[in-house]
């Protein structure tokens, strides 16, 4: 969930339920007092928390940070899970961009329609989310069937 920044803006004006999991502690632990019947925050590892009964899971800038491991694990870990979409952070680079591994905490722009990850190139909606002259990048949407199970990675 991040620090809560701008989804405090939404969150509290409609009528939904709101978790917020983020795997630092501290954090959490911060914002909980911000928390009522609706709006929650756990402390969670994405490749392993139970996901299941989520309409939507957004995952906004984190995958950016992941290894190729830890990101297939949040694959594998949604695979199982039961929910209805995923709205993630891509960037969509030029055709001569390459997606490249790293160590988690590191990060790199990744290109989740490009190999390994295999999203599909049309997601159900595609959300701007950079300001000029920042690298375009994009919330995209995706169904539950749509999603990747695992990363086509040859070892």
């Amino acid at each position: 969930c991040g620090d809560f920044s701008w989804m405090k803006e939404l969150v509290y004006n409609l009528d939904i339920k709101y978790t917020g999991v983020d795997i630092v502690e501290t954090l959490i632990s911060r914002l909980k007092p911000l928390g009522n019947e609706r709006v929650t925050f756990e402390c969670g590892d994405i490749t392993s928390y139970d996901f299941s009964g989520f309409d939507l899971i957004l995952v906004r800038d984190c995958l950016f940070h992941f290894s190729y491991k830890d990101i297939d694990l949040f694959l594998n870990n949604l695979s199982k899970r039961e929910y209805k979409y995923l709205l993630t952070t891509s960037y969509l680079p030029h055709d001569d961009y390459e997606n490249r591994d790293i160590s988690t905490g590191d990060f790199r722009k990744i290109d989740l329609i490009a190999s390994p990850f295999g999203f599909p190139s049309d997601p159900k909606a595609k959300i701007a989310d950079y300001v000029e002259p920042e690298y375009p990048r994009y919330l995209l949407l995706w169904e539950k069937n749509q999603v990747p199970i695992k990363l086509n990675l040859i070892m």
